[in-house]
């Protein structure tokens, strides 16, 4: 099996563009024209810009704490790859975890920001004990993609952490 998660990344991008086109354009309303004071509340129109505004920066706090993150899978061969990279970021890292599909530990998923952001660590047996692999976001998988990657890393596990 192998995938990625690049089509569910570009629709989470497009929605964030989609929502700041919106912002611009309400708080450009709001400046621009008479229509708030008219329609709704009778306060100058730039407080409703400045409201439209800081509801667009908490949507992107929300998005930048849920760590969207390119997320590539493959379990070809005789080893697990996982490749991942933080979208949205300036100084991308590009990752990469390969383990022997024989020396898979245990895999656990931890939740953070409100049990809204999903982490995958994975252990690895090593002669000199177990390693812990850093956290791999896994936020941005589908839920389909999420189960595929859980019952692989199952199958491949000496003992499932969850």
């Amino acid at each position: 099996m192998k995938f990625d998660n690049l089509d569910n990344l570009m629709r989470l991008r497009a929605i964030m563009y989609i929502a700041a086109f919106t912002t611009i354009t309400l708080a450009t309303l709001g400046i621009m024209t008479n229509l708030y004071t008219d329609y709704l509340f009778p306060i100058p129109g730039h407080y409703y810009s400045i409201f439209f505004g800081a509801l667009f920066f908490l949507y992107l706090f929300y998005r930048s704490n849920l760590k969207y993150s390119y997320f590539a899978f493959s379990e070809e061969g005789n080893k697990l790859v996982l490749r991942y990279y933080r979208m949205g970021t300036i100084n991308v890292k590009f990752r990469s975890i390969e383990i022997p599909k024989n020396t898979l530990h245990s895999w656990e998923i931890k939740k953070h920001f409100f049990n809204k952001r999903s982490e995958l660590i994975l252990f690895q047996s090593t002669p000199k004990g177990i390693a812990k692999y850093p956290p791999v976001p896994i936020t941005a998988l589908t839920k389909q993609q999420s189960d595929a990657v859980m019952q692989t890393l199952a199958m491949y596990a000496r003992k499932v952490e969850n």
